[in-house]
């Protein structure tokens, strides 16, 4: 299944980068996997904010003396931003976040008291 705006309540901001993302939905919650390579933890903030899941990944400026000429680019990341509207079954006060290897891998647990799974019987 692609992901697309109304994919498991999350809505994707036009402003999107070109920085892939997997969000996978799991018996305890969300996850989601944002590919930010070449950046620090200290480089990325996350927060939730009026519903949303917004990342921000900025390289830092520094100065540079010598000018830089490519012959070709084909890639350079110095800004990603990512937002997402979050379902509301989702605890944003439970969400932690890990970088690894350029992956950063957050989880979003569901709430319990707003996560309710309702079994249908069949007449």
């Amino acid at each position: 299944m692609r992901f697309s705006s109304s994919y498991n309540g999350f809505g994707l901001d036009s402003q999107m980068s070109c920085s892939p993302t997997n969000i996978l939905k799991t018996d305890k919650g969300y996850s989601f996997e944002f590919v930010v390579p070449g950046f620090s933890k200290e480089e990325l903030d996350l927060e939730v904010k009026e519903g949303q899941l917004l990342l921000k990944a900025s390289k830092n400026k520094e100065e540079k003396t010598e000018k830089i000429r490519f012959s070709q680019r084909q890639f350079g990341l110095e800004n990603v931003v990512k937002r997402f509207r979050l379902p509301e079954d989702a605890d944003a006060a439970a969400m932690t976040a890990v970088l690894e290897n350029g992956i950063l891998a957050v989880d979003l647990p569901f709430d319990a008291q707003k996560h309710v799974v309702r079994k249908v019987s069949i007449n």
